[in-house]
């Protein structure tokens, strides 16, 4: 006799539903009773037409431990950070596993080449996964920009970010919005001590660029708007104005230069540990290779009889 078709669609169920954390990792959705509950009910299915047939036992176990493995995952893990820090920054991720944010140069924001490094396990590359526990690291790339700053005799100087992670850093991570008019456009205050200068920027991306009418920017550049205040919070004469990839720019009484690219951020999301889901694998490829065999037997010796 084979399998039910209905036992056979509440493995693949197992299966599908195990396996969907590690394929698209992050949703909300592995976390809410709707998703415990789907796995709940398939993996008992499969086990109550086990034990009522006895057949295919094996099998059974590999289901559950994909099964069992999703589901404590899903019901215990954290919900999905977003970990944006400056550079040269630590955080400390799935117990004892430790990322570093790299020190990043004007040319590597702009080229976006910076890559974050798991200590012992080597760089994650964008889009690279590094697994912790029951969690998976995963290498994002966000709009930042790398900015210098001088004052009007041209020295240099310093960029410092009150109101961020990192307090000395010249990379702006945009971490918040803000609408202006109609749009709303990611966000970072960074401050010029030395000259008792807050900036505001705000990030255009190069389709906001070009649905601007009267700036006169480069076609298919991002580019950063700032606003310069001085201590009393008030607006610098002139100091209102685009910043365009890599040029550099006199806003009010400072030049600011903006390299404008990408930088990584650090997405940590719950998921099952690969080799258990691919042990349970095994084991019900095993239990249905036996069985097959098994039966394969029998009929061959039904046959001789």
């Amino acid at each position: 006799m084979s399998a039910s078709p209905t036992a056979v669609i509440a493995a693949l169920a197992v299966v599908f539903l195990s396996f969907a954390q590690d394929a698209v990792p992050g949703l909300a959705f592995y976390h809410t009773w709707q998703y415990a509950l789907a796995l709940a009910v398939a993996i008992g299915f499969v086990a109550n037409h086990t034990l009522r047939e006895r057949r295919y036992r094996l099998a059974t176990v590999g289901i559950a431990v994909m099964g069992l493995t999703a589901l404590y995952v899903g019901l215990t893990g954290d919900d999905t950070q977003t970990l944006a820090r400056g550079p040269g920054q630590v955080v400390h991720v799935g117990g004892d596993t430790v990322v570093h944010f790299p020190i990043a140069t004007a040319a590597q924001v702009r080229d976006g080449s910076a890559v974050l490094d798991v200590v012992g396990r080597g760089s994650l590359p964008p889009g690279g996964r590094s697994y912790a526990g029951s969690s998976v690291l995963i290498s994002e790339m966000h709009p930042a920009a790398y900015i210098e700053a001088y004052d009007r005799h041209g020295r240099h100087l310093t960029v410092t970010q009150p109101q961020g992670n990192a307090f000395l850093s010249p990379i702006l991570l945009f971490p918040g919005h803000e609408r202006l008019r109609d749009r709303s456009y990611p966000t970072d205050v960074f401050a010029l001590p030395s000259l008792s200068r807050t900036i505001e920027a705000f990030y255009f991306s190069p389709n906001d660029v070009a649905t601007l009418q009267h700036a006169s920017l480069p076609a298919g550049d991002p580019a950063v708007l700032v606003a310069l205040t001085n201590s009393d919070h008030k607006l610098v004469p002139g100091g209102i104005g685009f910043l365009p990839q890599g040029v550099p720019t006199s806003i009010g009484d400072v030049r600011l230069t903006a390299s404008i690219g990408r930088y990584p951020v650090l997405v940590v999301a719950s998921a099952p540990w690969p080799p258990l889901l691919i042990g349970g694998v095994a084991l019900t490829a095993l239990g249905i290779a036996l069985r097959l065999r098994k039966r394969a037997m029998a009929l061959s010796a039904n046959g001789a009889a």
